[in-house]
């Protein structure tokens, strides 16, 4: 059930996927956040789940933005915010083809700490057609393996602005 708590005052609005018990929606500070059961977005139902919030949200003539992590969204869910227009980061799980676009990048830096970035195409063999991903590769003082993390987005803002976006640290 959708909240009927008036929307927050500004020129844009971001709808965040949080995974929580309770199956409901709340209204906060930061945007719209549905939260769901079962720790996943139902990848078939993608459109019946979202399209609620998107109505309400675009109600407000704001720009849309959607941030969620690998294990709440699936295929359908990047299709359907495409379809609608909406702009998106979302981290997607790590697999072989990923980890040799950024094997430039596992070559140890020097001692001190280090994040790299690297912004390609990529298309999954599910997906209809390539789309961009941006990698972070930290290397952290006394760890002998980076912290890697992969984002799919169709924003074009720059990659460590991008990054930030994703962390909850701007718009």
């Amino acid at each position: 059930m959708l909240s009927s708590k008036p929307l927050p005052e500004r020129s844009y609005f971001k709808i965040l996927y949080q995974v929580r018990p309770s199956g409901t929606s709340t209204g906060d500070r930061n945007g719209y956040a549905f939260t769901g059961q079962n720790n996943a977005l139902p990848g078939q139902r993608a459109g019946l789940v979202l399209t609620p919030i998107v109505k309400r949200c675009g109600e407000t003539g704001k720009k849309l933005y959607f941030r969620a992590d690998a294990a709440t969204c699936s295929p359908d869910v990047y299709e359907y915010l495409e379809r609608e227009e909406i702009l998106h980061a979302i981290r997607i799980k790590a697999n072989n083809r990923l980890y040799e676009e950024i094997d430039h990048l596992m070559g140890r830096p020097s001692a001190k700490p280090k994040v790299l970035y690297h912004d390609f195409s990529y298309r999954a063999g599910s997906w209809d057609r390539a789309r961009r991903v941006i990698a972070k590769v930290e290397w952290h003082q006394g760890e002998l393996i980076p912290r890697i993390g992969f984002i799919l987005t169709n924003l074009s803002r720059a990659v460590k602005n991008l990054v930030r976006f994703y962390n909850k640290k701007c718009i």
